[in-house]
């Protein structure tokens, strides 16, 4: 995500940098092909009005706002934030491990378990805006390419969002958990005689064709 400089977010590509509305469905730069990325406006609240906002909303049990993405709604995507698919995600904790410190040689380190995520995966992340985002484009259905953790953490988000998902995994290198993972979540897993390589571009054909 970058910052923007208009007063609503888009998309801008990366190589190029062409504009599009941040509704427009297209999976890559209508005028290049490259990488898109959210270009996002910057907030009307800003430093420590901006950081007490945040801070209160910590500790809340009311979703999106318990989520530790949703939570910084005005610096991912604030117009999203009604819309949010959350189950919730992010606020991992930090945990201390002496052993590990002393090992690295740094004190005080703390390490995030992002094991604590829903899927136990830090995809969860991301994958809270991405299907709240295919939600509000009215998608019939999400796909992705993977070898385990993104595919089990957009099955888990279809599902929420009641979306189906359909996920696209090289036959011999992917996680047999993860994609035990997929399954328990109703999700649709197409295995390739290919690598990842291949399987992603199997998934960009198809949204490019049956709008995914």
């Amino acid at each position: 995500m970058t910052a923007g400089t208009g007063k609503t977010a888009v998309q801008r590509c990366i190589a190029c940098g062409s504009t599009f509305e941040v509704r427009d469905p297209r999976a890559t730069c209508g005028t290049c092909g490259g990488l898109l990325a959210l270009a996002q406006p910057a907030p009307a609240l800003q430093g420590a009005a901006l950081r007490k906002l945040f801070d209160d909303r910590r500790g809340t049990n009311h979703l999106p706002l318990a989520s530790g993405v949703w939570r910084f709604a005005e610096i991912v995507l604030g117009e999203a934030v009604g819309d949010a698919v959350s189950q919730p995600e992010g606020n991992t904790p930090l945990i201390a491990r002496e052993v590990v410190s002393r090992w690295a040689g740094a004190g005080g380190l703390l390490l995030k378990h992002e094991g604590h995520n829903p899927t136990g995966s830090f995809k969860d992340r991301g994958m809270t805006v991405a299907v709240t985002q295919a939600r509000r484009l009215g998608a019939e259905a999400v796909a992705c390419a993977t070898t385990g953790n993104t595919g089990a953490s957009m099955a888990s988000y279809g599902a929420a969002a009641g979306v189906p998902a359909l996920v696209v995994v090289p036959k011999d290198g992917v996680a047999i958990g993860k994609l035990a993972q997929v399954l328990a979540y109703g999700g649709r897993a197409v295995l390739v005689r290919g690598d990842f390589d291949d399987c992603l571009r199997l998934v960009v054909e198809a949204s490019n064709e049956l709008g995914v």
